[in-house]
């Protein structure tokens, strides 16, 4: 019997809410400020940014484009997950 797992946490989305946050930080933006250049509700950026919110292609174009970046930005591996060379 398949068990059905609840409230998945993807790496995709864990990604997404990281880079996200550090980026909109680094542009000296607001969760609000954030929201309104891309016509979301400061909660859904919230939601986001504390992977709780499961969000479309759609979406992430929007984020990407308020954010100045190339979509694959949004899913670089974030600094714990990059390989550091000795």
């Amino acid at each position: 019997m398949n068990k059905v797992v609840g409230a998945v946490n993807s790496e995709a989305r864990r990604r997404l809410s990281i880079n996200v946050k550090r980026l909109r930080l680094e542009r000296g933006m607001s969760q609000e400020s954030l929201a309104t250049a891309c016509a979301f509700h400061r909660t859904y950026v919230y939601q986001m940014e504390h992977v709780i919110a499961n969000v479309t292609l759609d979406v992430v174009d929007k984020l990407a484009m308020a954010l100045h970046v190339d979509i694959g930005e949004l899913f670089a591996p974030t600094p714990s997950h990059r390989k550091v060379s000795t």
